[in-house]
C-alpha cells in the first residue's frame, strides 16, 4: 500500500516531501478543490512540482476528489500525473460516461485515472447503508466500461474520522478484487 496525504500549501508540500525522504517511502501527494482554490492552482502546483523533481523518493501528484472532467484537465495541464474523477455520486452508466472522458483525455498525457464506485459513508451520512457499498459486477462493468488504472470502492469506509468501529466488507473486498483487474483504493 502507498500511503496518499493532502497538501494544502507550501509548507505541507515540503513537510510531506521531508516526511517520505525520512521515511525512504513513497508517497501520494493529494491535492484537492478547496485546497487548489485557497493557495491558488497554478501556486500550489507549481511549488509541488518543484519539489517533487528535487526528491529522490517517487511522489505521485494527485488530483483527488473531482467532480467534472474540466478540473481534471486543468490539473493535467498543471502536471498532475494522476487524476480522481468521481462520478459515484451518478448513475452507473453516467458514472462511466464521464470517467471514460477523463481516462481518453489522460491517456494523451500518461496521467492514470482513478474512478469510484459506491457511496463512502461521510457522503452517505454518519454510516452508508450496504446498498450503497460497491457492487462487485457494477466494478467490473466500471472497470471494463472505463479503462481506469485504479478503482476507489465504498465498502463501510469513510472520510475522515470515524463516528464509530467500521463495519469493513472484506469479503466484497475480495470479490471486486477478483473481478476489476485494477488495483483498488480505498479512502
Amino acid at each position: 500500500a502507498v500511503g496518499t496525504f493532502n497538501a494544502w500549501d507550501i509548507q505541507s508540500v515540503k513537510t510531506l516531501i521531508v516526511a517520505a525522504e525520512e521515511e525512504q517511502s513513497p508517497i501520494i501527494m493529494s491535492m484537492w478543490k478547496t485546497e487548489n482554490e485557497l493557495c491558488g492552482i497554478e501556486n500550489l502546483y507549481g511549488v509541488a512540482i518543484r519539489e517533487i523533481e528535487r526528491t529522490y523518493v517517487a511522489v505521485a501528484l494527485f488530483l483527488d476528489h473531482a467532480r467534472s472532467v474540466d478540473e481534471c484537465r486543468e490539473s493535467i495541464e498543471l502536471g498532475a500525473n494522476s487524476v480522481m474523477i468521481d462520478g459515484s455520486s451518478l448513475p452507473l452508466k453516467e458514472n462511466i460516461r464521464i470517467t471514460k472522458k477523463v481516462v481518453d483525455y489522460a491517456g494523451r498525457y500518461g496521467v492514470s485515472v482513478e474512478g469510484e464506485i459506491g457511496v463512502l459513508g461521510e457522503e452517505a451520512g454518519s454510516d452508508a447503508a450496504e446498498d450503497l457499498y460497491a457492487d462487485p459486477a457494477e466494478a467490473a462493468d466500471f472497470v471494463f466500461g472505463t479503462g481506469v488504472d485504479c478503482l476507489a470502492v465504498a465498502i463501510g469506509n469513510a472520510h475522515g474520522f470515524y463516528k464509530k468501529e467500521p463495519k469493513l466488507d472484506f469479503k466484497r473486498l475480495r470479490e471486486i478484487e477478483k473481478v476489476a483487474g485494477v488495483p483498488l483504493v480505498l479512502h
